[in-house]
């Protein structure tokens, strides 16, 4: 029988597949949980641009906001798990996001340029579903770079 931890871990491993790699916003009901609450939004779409939109919300309607928008921003990203652990009900993982800028990231029009960046993320899981998300990312530094 599959531990907590080792049960965590093949749901983390399974979203990033299906919805990140494969671009599947609508699986995101079968892997966060409806009170699921993001509040690192602002970091994620850190770009000035006011996040107090109802577009940009920290909810599961919010974050299919934001995959459909990485998605549409960088159409052929992949992401690759480097590293996971995981502890009680939360599961860290170190990914590596690789792919084009080929279409408009909110006020960043697309630069054809090919990017790559990381992200911890760190989920918190309860009955199989993600109920919350915290990341620490090189995003913003990507942005950032992008408008140069």
């Amino acid at each position: 029988m599959a531990t907590l931890q080792e049960s965590n871990k093949a749901r983390m491993r399974e979203f990033v597949q299906v919805v990140q790699n494969e671009q599947d916003v609508g699986a995101i009901d079968r892997f966060i949980s409806p009170d699921f609450v993001n509040p690192d939004v602002r970091k994620i779409v850190a770009t000035g641009v006011r996040t107090e939109d109802h577009d940009y919300v920290d909810d599961r309607e919010g974050d299919k906001v934001i995959h459909r928008m990485l998605f549409a921003a960088f159409p052929d990203i992949k992401i690759t798990i480097l590293d996971m652990a995981a502890d009680g009900d939360k599961v860290w993982t170190y990914k590596r996001f690789e792919g084009t800028h080929s279409g408009p990231w909110m006020d960043i029009p697309a630069t054809g340029r090919q990017v790559s960046f990381h992200v911890v993320d760190i989920m918190s899981f309860r009955d199989g579903l993600i109920i919350d998300h915290t990341e620490v990312s090189e995003f913003v530094n990507l942005l950032n770079s992008l408008r140069r």
